[in-house]
């Protein structure tokens, strides 16, 4: 209180000209306060008028959606009941019946009110152009006299000379084996991704041959199903977004040549997620096992665990897994008539002609889980010596001729039975020291892996060793860390003792790599 009565007693003390000018300073402050007091008020009944609005226009759309559902609840102001959009729909439940579809228009179609029902270029506008272009195509002149041998001896010298990768020999081999065991081959290493553009270069025509090469898709973190690689349906446009990895396998349909597709960073997502209809494609029945199977497995009777009892059953069994139902994906529940020529009945089928190449980092195993058991890992040796590589070429070759190839060396130069009891022999010991198991699928690479390695020129033991290093020994990582590093030295020996002394020195690179590893993180 004494410090207030102390102003006060200091202001009665001014001239009245500074007593009258502080008071009207005063007033000037309350009047500019309540002034923007009442602009406030004022802002906020438009805010509420535009509140009203909203809430009204809602409530008519949903009046609308419930005119649209069930046209009894329509009121006469709402106009002439709309005309059903060609939209593609799920399928309707068995229990209720629903109007059969509208047969879908064609692009010059016009609806009663004006619009285009469906775009000029069709749901698939970019796969239709790919069709008019394709068709222009002239023929190619394809390479049918080329064996395993010189497909790998070309595709060494062209990712030297034009890529700038050098390796040695047995690499380009092991590539292809890979090839021949899956159609999904997990590679890692340093330029990784380079290498399956280098194989699309080496054998695709001649007039694409600057063109050309491996499509790559990089994977990103937030994927959680398949529609970034196939698109989506727009109801607006009557269109489907049409992503470079539709495109690229649709496009494969087209063409006779090898084509790879990359995806980039592989276990960026969970790859159960997003590439879920490729990996059911992998685990699936081989086509070129089905008479293997019959012949194998007479009146199927407990041998084979997926087949009928009857060789009529199993036919009929087999058929459609073997056939294009294996291999295509769903995209539309229904053909149009303007949809692109290889779509059946809305299915994208995949072609013979496509092979997926994920890339991981440097260091990290295949993903776990029965769904990757059907994939072929590889990894891409550090960057060699360079040698003389000469301008090559490249030597159109068909993705037919080459499977033809691969399917003629498992009868021509078969895994040698000693290679396989062997085999047997190191996988008993896994799994008594380490519960580590090969397994049945496992096996079955092998005999699709060593028999390309010995056509392109390689000797069993690089066979043998391409195949233990880059998948079968592999399945260590899975192993408990303190058991592994207890194991290693004996594991060596015994891998030493049945196979020969500096026999398998990939394997054995292997083996100290992940030694180093398990010392690091101890």
């Amino acid at each position: 209180m004494i410090p207030i009565l102390s102003v006060f007693s200091r202001l009665s003390q001014l001239p009245l000209f500074w007593e009258r000018l502080l008071w009207i300073a005063a007033l000037l402050l309350s009047l500019a306060g309540a002034g923007a007091l009442g602009w406030k008020l004022l802002r906020w009944k438009p805010l509420l008028v535009d509140r009203q609005i909203l809430l009204d226009e809602i409530a008519a759309l949903h009046r609308a959606l419930l005119a649209r559902a069930v046209p009894s609840l329509r009121s006469p102001d709402d106009g002439p009941a709309p005309s059903p959009d060609p939209v593609s729909q799920p399928g309707p439940s068995s229990d209720s019946p629903s109007p059969p579809e509208p047969s879908p228009l064609s692009s010059g179609s016009v609806r009663s009110g004006g619009a285009p029902a469906v775009p000029a270029g069709g749901r698939f506008p970019g796969l239709s152009e790919i069709d008019r272009q394709r068709a222009e195509d002239s023929p190619v002149a394809w390479r049918t006299d080329l064996t395993l041998s010189d497909a790998a001896d070309q595709l060494h010298r062209y990712a030297a000379a034009h890529l700038g990768i050098y390796t040695d020999r047995a690499f380009p081999a092991y590539f292809l084996a890979a090839m021949a065991v899956s159609d999904l081959v997990l590679l890692s290493g340093e330029r990784a991704a380079a290498y399956p553009d280098a194989l699309c270069k080496a054998f695709g025509p001649a007039s694409a041959h600057f063109g050309a090469g491996a499509s790559s898709v990089p994977v990103q973190p937030g994927w959680q199903d398949p529609s970034p690689l196939l698109g989506r349906f727009h109801p607006h446009t009557k269109q489907y977004e049409e992503p470079p990895f539709l495109r690229a396998v649709y496009e494969a349909g087209w063409r006779g040549e090898v084509c790879g597709v990359v995806l980039d960073g592989f276990t960026n997502a969970p790859p159960e997620d997003w590439f879920a209809p490729w990996l059911r494609m992998l685990d699936l029945p081989d086509r070129e096992l089905s008479s293997a199977v019959s012949a194998a497995v007479p009146g199927v009777s407990g041998g084979n665990p997926w087949a009928p009892a009857s060789p009529e059953g199993e036919r009929a069994f087999l058929d459609p897994l073997l056939g294009e139902a294996r291999r295509s994906v769903a995209l539309a529940p229904s053909q149009w008539p303007t949809d692109p020529r290889l779509l059946r009945d809305g299915q994208l089928v995949l072609p013979e002609t496509v092979w997926f190449f994920g890339t991981l980092p440097s260091g990290e195993p295949l993903p776990g889980g029965r769904l990757f058991s059907g994939a072929m890992e590889l990894h891409l040796p550090a960057p060699g010596h360079s040698f003389p590589a000469p301008w090559t070429e490249a030597l159109p070759l068909q993705a037919a001729t080459l499977r033809k190839l691969f399917a003629a060396a498992r009868e021509t130069n078969p895994t040698p039975p000693e290679f396989r009891r062997r085999v047997q022999l190191l996988e008993q010991y896994l799994a008594d020291r380490l519960r580590v198991i090969f397994g049945p699928k496992l096996a079955w690479q092998m005999l699709r892996f060593v028999p390309v390695c010995r056509a392109c020129g390689l000797s069993d033991r690089e066979a043998m060793d391409g195949w233990l290093a880059h998948r079968a020994l592999r399945r260590l990582a899975a192993a408990d860390p303190a058991a592994l590093t207890y194991e290693l030295p004996a594991l060596r020996e015994f891998i030493q003792t049945r196979f020969g002394r500096r026999a398998l020195p990939l394997s054995m690179s292997y083996l100290d790599e992940l030694e180093s590893s398990l010392s690091v993180v101890s």
